[in-house]
């Protein structure tokens, strides 16, 4: 006996259009990803590099006007001399005087004096 084909049903290829179809999807998924992490990266990368730039273009600090203290503006008077008469609570010359703006105040450098102190080196009379 043999076997006798009937008509076929109507195939259509429908299946593999919508494989395709997501197969694609998946594709342009995957490619959007790696693109994002590419860029992600790059802007990391630029970051860290703007943040280098930044902490080597720090100013360096100005020299203060009181910095200005040189050995030479100074006369140098000796040894330190300590006067052993001297007892009780320290005072001051101007101290009792009654409380007056100063005027007309002058720097005189040849006022400047330094004077050596420490053990061994002070004068005692």
């Amino acid at each position: 006996m043999a076997y006798v084909k009937g008509p076929s049903p109507h195939k259509s290829n429908m299946g593999l259009i919508l494989a395709g179809i997501g197969a694609l999807v998946l594709v342009l998924c995957i490619t959007v990803v790696i693109v994002a992490v590419v860029l992600q990266h790059r802007r990391q990368v630029k970051q860290k590099k703007a943040a280098k730039k930044k902490k080597t273009m720090v100013k360096p600090p100005r020299k203060m006007e009181s910095a200005d203290i040189y050995a030479t503006k100074f006369t140098h008077g000796g040894a330190l001399v300590l006067d052993t008469k001297m007892k009780g609570p320290v005072k001051h010359a101007c101290e009792g005087q009654t409380e007056n703006s100063l005027q007309n105040v002058e720097f005189d450098p040849a006022l400047n004096e330094i004077v050596d102190i420490g053990t061994n080196i002070d004068v005692v009379t």
